[in-house]
């Protein structure tokens, strides 16, 4: 089989969800940090520079980089690569459909462009693994 469509399936915009997830822990009245965090433990962060703030729940969301972040943590995360690309005709793009290319030889998939202009390519495989 070279492939087949699924009506039913679709994708989201990772960057509109992270802000619509913010607008929503605001009014609720999580408090966001934009400084960068250096150091993330068991109810605290620690800032770039100085500065260590505590918490009763820190949620940390940084992918492959979350092993760098995480004090005393026995984890391991596995960064996978990624393209982002701005094509001069992105409107040529907008009405891509979400696409595999044989995921499970050699991983390739890929997503429309999105409102900005932006077409994402991946490849889903055993990418690079990051321990702390």
């Amino acid at each position: 089989m070279d492939g087949y469509l699924n009506p039913a399936v679709g994708w989201a915009d990772a960057g509109a969800t992270v802000r619509f997830q913010e607008r929503k822990c605001q009014l609720a009245g999580v408090g966001i940090v934009p400084e960068r965090a250096a150091r993330v433990g068991d109810g605290w962060v620690g800032l770039e520079g100085d500065g260590l703030l505590r918490a009763g729940c820190v949620v940390v969301a940084a992918g492959a980089w979350t092993t760098e972040l995480v004090a005393q943590a026995p984890l391991a995360a596995v960064g996978q690569p990624v393209l982002y690309l701005r094509p001069t005709t992105p409107e040529r793009f907008a009405e891509v459909p979400v696409w595999g290319l044989d995921l499970p030889v050699t991983g390739y998939y890929g997503f429309p462009a999105t409102a900005d202009g932006i077409v994402k390519v991946g490849h889903h495989g055993p990418g690079v693994t990051r321990r702390l």
